[in-house]
């Protein structure tokens, strides 16, 4: 199965463990754009520059 190509996914996750799976599931089902984040500080300038590569933005996030 292809995925889109210009659909970024950004998993936010402080379970390192947990979001490395999900990250890894996500690339198994053919997603190239797949962004991990661990913590939310300065989340908003790391969204911007995720937004700037012009592709369209699709959320997975999870914090626990």
């Amino acid at each position: 199965m292809r995925a889109w190509p210009s659909l970024a996914v950004l998993v936010i996750d402080e379970n390192r463990i947990r979001a490395s799976i999900i990250e890894a599931g996500l690339r198994e089902a053919g997603h190239q754009r797949v962004t991990v984040l661990h913590d939310v500080t300065g989340i908003a300038r790391r969204i911007a520059e995720i937004e700037d590569t012009g592709g369209q933005a699709g959320w997975i996030k999870r914090r626990y």
